[in-house]
């Protein structure tokens, strides 16, 4: 363990075997005691999911900030691997990653746990185990990524920056779905009549909403299906293609109960035509993935769907959705998005400086053509 100069938390890096046992429990515990970053995307069930069927190269390396009595106050899961950066090899650390999570979080426990040393000792940690030239830590919540750019300095780091990371839209449940929908645009409501118009005419509308591991196991898969004809899922390779199934199944059977969430099915005239999952946390939903038929697109399955999700979020009493994205249909329905950023953190070896002088001089680079243009 390394003592950190705060003298008040320790510091670890936990190398290779992905965390499971009781440090998994911790990492169970710390998420869910994290207000306003923790989610089911960044706790251990969903990440293991992550490792086993997506990251079939490179190695797991956690760090790990301890208090006095031993306790986990802050934690950041990450990937040491060797991506490939303009034909140059490059020791990188960075969230497991792809199309199923766009959002991470640097984990710190609310409370007695002031952020900042936290996260230093993070960092601290990061840079006494070695074996990497860059840092690669995307979409963070704003506030997370500039006080980790601020700290990087201070522990004998450079950061080549923060970039703009992505926009997830989220609505806050408050009183009736009623009086919710009538703060939406009369535009978006007419449309919303229109759909179900539509629909009504190609066939007999069936919403079911599945809930528990037994019913998600079997309609599991229904789901697949719907994203295999989906226009996510026919664009995969046959392996990436294979790798997601086993992904879908994987969660239903790992998550724990209070994550699992529900299953939405549209189904017209007896055929499933749009799929909405949707993992859970106290008092809220996540969107996961939402599929359609492409053959069913004008009568826009997925709006409908929503629609009774969000009908059902109001009558369950829960205080948000998240929409795990910032697409235009969540946009319609948003109340609000939190953004979020992307930094890239080098260390002082000869390889990390290259690449940091790199990442500069690429980003002066735009910002001089960005201004040439804007002045003709």
């Amino acid at each position: 363990m390394i003592a950190t100069t705060e003298q008040r938390y320790g510091a670890e890096c936990l190398v290779g075997a992905w965390p499971s046992g009781e440090f998994a429990a911790a990492w169970s515990r710390l998420n869910r005691t994290v207000d306003g970053t923790g989610s089911p995307f960044t706790g251990p069930a969903f990440n293991a999911a992550m490792w086993a069927e997506f990251m079939p190269s490179g190695e797991s390396l956690t760090a790990v900030a301890r208090g006095r009595d031993g306790a986990v106050v802050g934690l950041l899961p990450l990937l040491r691997h060797r991506p490939t950066h303009q034909g140059i090899g490059l020791k990188e650390v960075a969230f497991l990653r792809n199309a199923h999570t766009v959002r991470n979080a640097l984990l710190v426990a609310d409370g007695d746990a002031p952020t900042e040393p936290v996260l230093a000792t993070l960092l601290d940690a990061l840079r006494a185990v070695g074996g990497w030239d860059s840092l690669y830590l995307n979409n963070l919540p704003v506030v997370q990524a500039e006080l980790v750019a601020r700290l990087a300095g201070a522990h004998g780091l450079a950061t080549a920056g923060i970039e703009p990371g992505r926009h997830l839209c989220f609505i806050k449940v408050c009183g009736t779905f009623e009086a919710f929908l009538a703060t939406r645009s009369g535009d978006f409501r007419r449309q919303l009549r229109k759909f179900r118009r539509l629909a009504d005419a190609r066939g007999k509308v069936e919403i079911e909403r599945h809930t528990g591991r037994d019913a998600l196991r079997a309609q599991a898969d229904t789901l697949i299906e719907l994203s295999e004809r989906s226009w996510q899922g026919s664009s995969l390779e046959p392996n990436a293609r294979a790798a997601d199934q086993r992904f879908t199944r994987r969660l239903i059977d790992t998550l724990p109960h209070d994550e699992l969430g529900d299953l939405w099915l549209l189904r017209l005239g007896g055929r499933p035509v749009a799929a909405l999952r949707m993992l859970a946390a106290p008092g809220k939903r996540y969107v996961h993935t939402m599929h359609y038929d492409p053959a069913f697109k004008d009568v826009a399955p997925g709006n409908i769907l929503f629609e009774a999700m969000m009908s059902a979020a109001f009558a369950d009493g829960l205080e948000e959705v998240d929409c795990h994205g910032d697409g235009r249909l969540f946009r319609r329905w948003s109340t609000g998005a939190r953004a979020h950023a992307t930094l890239r953190i080098f260390r002082r070896a000869p390889r990390g400086l290259a690449f940091y002088a790199g990442r500069r001089l690429a980003h002066w680079w735009r910002n001089t053509r960005a201004s040439l243009s804007a002045h003709g």
